[in-house]
């Protein structure tokens, strides 16, 4: 063992397995706390530690037995479901998690693989890791906020592909344009048509659904106009997926709005072998078995309040109740 293999051997063995602070380790080992830190995340990325977190028996039972259910009453072919929590933020990074490893199960030897933007979807990049070589990453829709750079779809997407050690093949543009034709003339530039192209060869992808609600990031920077959103609502909008909206039977909901929409179709989606949704929260609930219903997602990420709400309507057995 060499010197700095045997630095870093010391270093997790004291703290881990002796219980020493580490501060003491720090002074024990003559390194300052911030090479005390560095030192044990080398430790875990040679595998001298691992850890294993082993939730409560009752949760690991309750979560199965919540997730075949889900797979029965939505026709999908796999349900993941993580621990609810009280902070949103702490919700999307253990969908992240179990997102990313989902993914590294599917990857293989030049895989093609899609990313839609949005806050969830952009929560399981920093757990994706290399498992495959020759991966090709293709980014699924357009631009959803100037502001929030992190959920833009070009960001995860060259993100995903650098993570996944792959290439990425991204469209600059809005998700949803002005006119039909501003849309079409982009699609004459023979790179944005490649990409487009690409579609139809994909065999995963990941995608995150919206609300129709002001928290939806192409409500919030003005995509659409407040008699598009008035329009959406009368129409019985429950979702969006890669910006188009539909209804409570995963039907589009505007036909000419469809058309201004940079990106993957709904009818497309549905073709891909394997599509993983990503969502959770009670306003999600609609959306997620609206998709479902047109065959959209064949595995679903999503946590156990969501799941439940999701129960509540349609029963264990996937047989609506009748409204109250």
């Amino acid at each position: 063992m060499d010197r700095k293999t045997l630095q870093i051997f010391e270093a997790a063995r004291l703290c881990y397995e002796m219980g020493l602070s580490q501060r003491e380790v720090a002074q024990d080992l003559g390194v300052s706390p911030a090479t005390l830190t560095r030192l044990l995340q080398k430790a875990r990325e040679l595998g001298i530690v691992k850890f294993t977190v082993q939730p409560p028996e009752d949760y690991s039972r309750d979560a199965d037995t919540l997730a075949r259910q889900l797979e029965k009453a939505l026709g999908i072919k796999k349900a993941i479901i993580v621990p609810s929590s009280l902070r949103p933020e702490v919700v999307r990074k253990e969908l992240g998690f179990a997102a990313a490893q989902w993914i590294a199960g599917q990857l293989k030897f030049k895989s093609r693989i899609g990313f839609s933007g949005g806050r969830s979807v952009a929560q399981i990049i920093p757990f994706l890791k290399k498992t495959a070589d020759g991966v090709e990453v293709v980014q699924l829709m357009g631009g959803v906020s100037p502001t929030e750079i992190d959920i833009q779809a070009d960001v995860i997407a060259r993100n995903a592909a650098s993570r996944l050690g792959g290439t990425c093949h991204v469209i600059h543009g809005p998700a949803i344009f002005p006119s039909e034709k501003e849309l079409l003339q982009l699609m004459t530039n023979r790179i944005v048509a490649d990409v487009v192209e690409r579609f139809e060869e994909l065999e995963i992808s990941v995608v995150g659904v919206g609300t129709v609600t002001a928290d939806n990031p192409l409500m919030q920077c003005g995509f659409l106009k407040e008699k598009e959103v008035t329009l959406l609502s009368e129409s019985g909008c429950v979702g969006d997926i890669c910006g188009h909206f539909f209804n409570d039977q995963g039907e589009e909901c505007d036909a000419a709005l469809a058309r201004r929409i940079l990106g993957i179709r709904l009818a497309q989606l549905a073709k891909i072998p394997k599509v993983c949704a990503v969502a959770a929260g009670r306003d999600k609930v609609a959306g997620i078995i609206a998709a479902c219903r047109a065959g959209i997602p064949k595995v679903l990420v999503t946590d156990t309040e969501t799941a439940e709400g999701v129960l509540q309507i349609l029963g264990a057995d996937g047989s609506e109740r009748p409204k109250k």
